[in-house]
Formats: structure tokens, C-alpha cells, sequence
């Protein structure tokens, strides 16, 4: 990436500048703006809306893009996650020879990668997070198993899609979101029936849901999915790690013998408590039950995947357009340790010694971490703090990566609707099975963290055909 790395300014969208002026449009001559500012504030308060005690939303408008850009989002995110199936299969194939280039694995990651995978696909629902640039879209992170925010994505969709706002806003520029109860239940029961076979799979399967419940911070998340596996007919368990064992060569759990495993349990989270998830490691090494996502997805789910897909030195057989993709969107990363490599100019040099020298442009973050802990900005370091930090870096485990500076765009908060507040957003496609069904938009204050864990608040994103 080259220009795609700077923030975009100027008019990028101007489909999605009419559906904001439309919006705001609407807010400003609405009726009882106050009541109406005091029901979208009880809405987002609802239960299943929010991060421990936060609402996650509250701002008074979706996020809007034009159908060329969402259009575009779909082709480049699709492709990139297709040269990254590329380079999964070709680790999982040759882990002796590629392995090393994406950290340290124990031996529970390892056994979890020699796992068995009877489907298709180890990506049934992941998330690739991003930002708008002047070529398009730049791809910095992949959340390879089950990203939180689904289902708060598909209620806040279905509030503002139900307000006077959007009745107002649409009348005057077509738009739309996205349908992601429809697409988290489809890619479930297509995965079932790839896994369980023509005759088991005519019966609807038993799922649960792990986690670590008690105090799980987005809890309302889970009641909704059960809401919405128990509309198709299955019976769905909320289930602590260690309420699940192996019995009659079956994974069970309060009693019921479990078909499907949706996973919101981390990797991370499991390696920190191995004698509550042995059963679990279990039942994906036995191929007991069907777990969503498989676990190939999250033992490679490190930063450093990124530096494997923007190296010129290995070769995954990706396809013209898979190359291009990769080329515009990814940035250049690596797994920073004292070696040469090739930079992102194309020559070959010592990597410690470019990070030094290229602070401005450059992050540092944890290889296998999540919730932006751990991250340190190049731009907002001194060359003594910089110093510091690649030391602090490198007794850890590490990437650098050419950094992409987020777009600015202002919203109507709910405090003071008339006068938006500018916010850094990260526009972020949740894709199943391989193509995108659905948008998270997060929103940070101006040079923050875009995280919901860290603070930041989230949006949906509306598709603008007019």
C-alpha cells in the first residue's frame, strides 16, 4: 500500500455525504426532537445492547456508504480473505517450514491445528477490519473466528431501520442495511449440513454456546442467538467451558448432547484456562461436534498472518486478482524481531534499524492479542518513547505494521443532536462462508482506539443506492 495509507480527505462518498445531509436533514425538522433523542437513548439501553453496562451505541445516525464503495468493500474484502484461506491452508500443510514466520505456538495451538476439519471452509464467520483510503479500502486486522458485535449489528440495524428518521432520510435517498440475523443463521445451518450429512442434518441440531457466561461483558449478544437459533427450530445452551465432557463418544453438556458448538470463547481465553476447556480440545481433536468456527481459524489468527500475505518471498499461488487485492489493501507487516527482510520500498535491509528510522508511519502491536491492548503508534511517540517501546516489543511477541490512518466523519450524538461530533471510524465486513454479509461500523474519538473493549462505540452501516 502507498497512498492508500493516508487519511482520506475530500468529498470520497457523495453518495453517502446525500444520505448524512438527508438524516440530519430530518433530524433537524423533526417534532419532539427530545422524545425522540429519549427513544433511541432507551432503546440502546436495552439489555441485549449492551457492553457490561455501556451502551454501545449513541449516535443518532447509521454509518452510510454508497453502493460503488460497498460494492467495492465486497470485491476487495472477499479477495483478500481468499488469499488468506490460501496462506491458512498452506501453514496448516507445511507447519514445520511456516509456523516459525508467525510466532511461538504451544502445544495445545498445535494440536488444535492438526485438528480435523470436515467442511468446506475454516471460515464460516469472521470479521476483517478496516478503513477507508484513497484507493479503496486498506485491510489491518482479521478476527478469524466468531468477532463479537453480530447480533448488536442486526438489532441496532433493525432500530434505526424502524425510526421516523429513516422514513424521513429514505424517502429522499434510497438506502439500506444489511440482514445479519439472516446471514449468521444461514452460514450455521449450511456448515451443519455440510458436517452432519444428508441423513443426520434433517434434524435440527443442538447448539451451544460457549463462553465464559458469568460476566461475559456482551451477555445480551447470547440471549438474542438463542432467540434466534430457537426460531429455527433448535435447541440452543448457554455453556461454561467446564460444564462440557465427553461421554458415549459424544461432547455433552447440562445433560444434552451437544451437535453444534458456537464458540465465542477465544483462543486466547482458552489458553489461560486449560483444565476448564480440555473437553473441548477434546471434542475438536475427536470431530465430536461441529464447532464454529473450527479452531484452525483462531490458532492463526496473529497479526503476523499479515506479514506471511505481504511478503514477495513466499509464494501461496494466489490468483491475479487475489495478488492486486492484497497488494492495494494490505499493509506491509511483519513479525518484529532483529533480521533482514524486504521493506515495503522493495529493498532489502535490517528490519530493527527501518523501525527506528520510519516512527511516523509505523504500529506496533501484540501478535496474538485483541481488543487494541498493547498497541503502540509510532506518530504519538518520541524517538526516546519509540526506543522503549520496540524494546518492550521485543521481549514479547510483536508485529510492525505501516500504519493506516482512519477517516473522520461527524455524527449526531444523543446529548446534543444538532451539532455532530467528529469521530475516527473503522468500517469493518463480517464475511461467511467467503462473502460479505454485513457491515460493523466503530467509532472512536479522534485518534483513539476504534474498540468496543477500549471505550469506542459502534454503529451499523447503511448501504445508500440513490
Amino acid at each position: 500500500m502507498t497512498a492508500s495509507q493516508q487519511a482520506p480527505t475530500g468529498a470520497l462518498d457523495p453518495a453517502a455525504e446525500r444520505a448524512a445531509a438527508a438524516w440530519m436533514g430530518a433530524l433537524e425538522h423533526a417534532p419532539h426532537r427530545e422524545a425522540l433523542a429519549d427513544d433511541f437513548r432507551a432503546k440502546f439501553h436495552n439489555p441485549d445492547l449492551l457492553y457490561r453496562d455501556r451502551a454501545v451505541c449513541n449516535v443518532l445516525r447509521p454509518r452510510f456508504i454508497g453502493a460503488d464503495r460497498a460494492q467495492a468493500l465486497t470485491r476487495a474484502s472477499e479477495l483478500v480473505l481468499a488469499a488468506i484461506n490460501k496462506v491458512e491452508r498452506a501453514v496448516v500443510a507445511d507447519r514445520d517450514r511456516l509456523l516459525p514466520l508467525m510466532g511461538e505456538f504451544g502445544d495445545t495451538e498445535r494440536r488444535l491445528l492438526a485438528a480435523p476439519v470436515r467442511l468446506l471452509r475454516s471460515d464460516i464467520q469472521v470479521r476483517l477490519d478496516a478503513t477507508a483510503t484513497h484507493a479503496g479500502w486498506g485491510f489491518f486486522e482479521l478476527n478469524g473466528a466468531i468477532p463479537g458485535g453480530l447480533e448488536i449489528m442486526a438489532e441496532l440495524t433493525d432500530i434505526f431501520h424502524g425510526s421516523a428518521l429513516y422514513a424521513v432520510a429514505s424517502a429522499e435517498v434510497p438506502m439500506r442495511g444489511y440482514d445479519l440475523k439472516t446471514a449468521v443463521t444461514r452460514s450455521l445451518m449450511g456448515a451443519w449440513k455440510t458436517w452432519a450429512g444428508p441423513a443426520r442434518s434433517r434434524s435440527a441440531p443442538t447448539v451451544a454456546l460457549v463462553d465464559f457466561i458469568d460476566g461475559a461483558p456482551l451477555l445480551g449478544e447470547f440471549f438474542v442467538f438463542q432467540r434466534w437459533m430457537q426460531e429455527l427450530g433448535c435447541d440452543c445452551l448457554l455453556v461454561e467451558p467446564h460444564e462440557l465432557s465427553i461421554s458415549g463418544g459424544r461432547l455433552t453438556a447440562q445433560g444434552r448432547a451437544i451437535d453444534v458448538v458456537y464458540r465465542r470463547l477465544t483462543l486466547v481465553e482458552m489458553l489461560q484456562h486449560p483444565d476448564e476447556t480440555g473437553a473441548l480440545v477434546a471434542a475438536a481433536e475427536q470431530d465430536l461436534a461441529l464447532i464454529i468456527d473450527p479452531f484452525v481459524a483462531s490458532a492463526l489468527d496473529r497479526k503476523a498472518l499479515f506479514a506471511l500475505l505481504t511478503d514477495p518471498a513466499l509464494d501461496f499461488g494466489f490468483s491475479a486478482a487475489e495478488r492486486a487485492a492484497v497488494d492495494a489493501s494490505v499493509p506491509w507487516t511483519r513479525l518484529l524481531r532483529d533480521v533482514a527482510t524486504t521493506l515495503p520500498d522493495g529493498t532489502h535491509g535490517d528490519l530493527l534499524a527501518w523501525v527506528r528510522r520510519e516512527r511516523e508511519r509505523l504500529i506496533l502491536k501484540p501478535n496474538h492479542e485483541f481488543g487494541g491492548h498493547g498497541v503502540f503508534l509510532g506518530r504519538r511517540e518520541d524517538a526516546a518513547g519509540w526506543d522503549a517501546a520496540i524494546e518492550t516489543a521485543l521481549g514479547q511477541e510483536f508485529v510492525v505494521q505501516v500504519g493506516i490512518r482512519a477517516s473522520a466523519e461527524p455524527f449526531p450524538v444523543l446529548d446534543d443532536p444538532l451539532n455532530p461530533v467528529p469521530f475516527e471510524v473503522s468500517t469493518d465486513p463480517y464475511l461467511f462462508d467467503g462473502a460479505l454479509g454485513g457491515v460493523l461500523c466503530r467509532l472512536s474519538a479522534p485518534s483513539g482506539v476504534a474498540n468496543v473493549t477500549s471505550g469506542g462505540g459502534i454503529v451499523p452501516v447503511f448501504v445508500v443506492d440513490g
